[in-house]
């Protein structure tokens, strides 16, 4: 969707839409909601306006690195964590808004070393302890 305001050459906001405002008159050109939404699309051209995938502190599903304490071999679990801003860039990698896309994530890579040509967790062990 295109936007919505426009301005003109004095910096006052308008719309190419009628846009209901008090007692049913209809305007145009300026007031307050005009105004407010002329800001956020001129935000949103400069790169200035952040749409985040849910809300902060949102309960989302990542995919957490430990290492068995016994055998050191380590081993991936899907947790549940509370989202924060520094989670962005692991959208869809680590950090997923379903159990589903991150068990699915989580399968894919485990197949993934499965196919690889490094030694499984069970090799590892076996190699370790001389069996």
């Amino acid at each position: 969707m295109g936007r919505l305001t426009k301005r003109f050459a004095n910096g006052v906001a308008y719309t190419t839409e009628p846009i209901w405002r008090h007692a049913g008159v209809i305007t145009t050109i300026g007031g307050e909601a005009i105004d407010k939404l002329a800001a956020y699309e001129d935000a949103e051209e400069q790169g200035l306006l952040l749409r985040l995938p849910c809300k902060i502190g949102t309960e989302v599903w990542k995919i957490i690195n430990l290492r068995d304490n016994f055998t050191d071999i380590p081993y991936k679990i899907v947790a549940i964590v509370n989202f924060r801003l520094d989670m962005l860039k692991e959208i869809g990698k680590t950090v997923f808004l379903t159990k589903e896309e991150a068990e699915m994530k989580l399968a894919e890579l485990t197949e993934n070393r499965n196919c690889s040509n490094e030694d499984s967790p069970e090799q590892a062990l076996t190699e370790r302890n001389g069996v």
